[in-house]
């Protein structure tokens, strides 16, 4: 055997190799099958997403006292939620604690961010309450995380046209 020849049997065994050790590794950023997470913002929580339900609010405030004019469904594929649970993990969500302030100050009217899910039969959930309404940055890494992920689920949320069907809010602060 050539010279060549076994440098290429040898680039082929490790190439196979690495594909045997990568390939089982490849789903691990899927959801299992129990995964459901649940997001609510806004001033007092108002606006939600629950994928156990499929409930997507808007609002919990209507002057005629209809606040289910504000909500409508959405069934999130099962892309979207291995994408939201990769970014859960990827932040270690757990390692948060239940009550959180990601150091993205304060405002008034402030919001609360809640958000939490499940896999595998356990449950996390962080509520960080009056913080600064809107506020996406943080000058600490781990709150910087934090708002990332919260606010790239959200996006996602009020971007779908099941969101974008609902009517516009009765109540605007000034």
């Amino acid at each position: 055997m050539t010279d060549h020849r076994r440098i290429y049997l040898k680039i082929a065994a490790v190439l196979l190799l690495t594909l045997c050790l990568i390939i089982p590794f490849a789903s691990c950023g899927s959801a299992p099958d129990d995964f459901q997470f649940f997001i609510e913002w806004g001033t007092n929580g108002a606006a939600a997403y629950y994928s156990d339900s499929g409930t997507l609010r808007k609002d919990t405030y209507a002057e005629d006292g209809n606040a289910d004019k504000f909500i409508t469904e959405l069934t999130l594929d099962k892309e979207t939620l291995d994408n939201f649970y990769k970014l859960l993990n990827g932040i270690d969500l757990k390692s948060y604690p239940e009550e959180y302030d990601p150091g993205c100050g304060f405002s008034a009217p402030s919001w609360d961010l809640n958000i939490g899910y499940t896999a595998n039969g356990k449950t996390y959930k962080v509520s960080c309450k009056n913080v600064c309404g809107n506020g996406r940055s943080s000058d600490e890494p781990k709150g910087q995380a934090f708002l990332d992920v919260f606010y790239e689920i959200k996006d996602y949320l009020v971007s779908t046209p099941e969101w974008k069907a609902l009517p516009d809010y009765e109540r605007h602060l000034d």
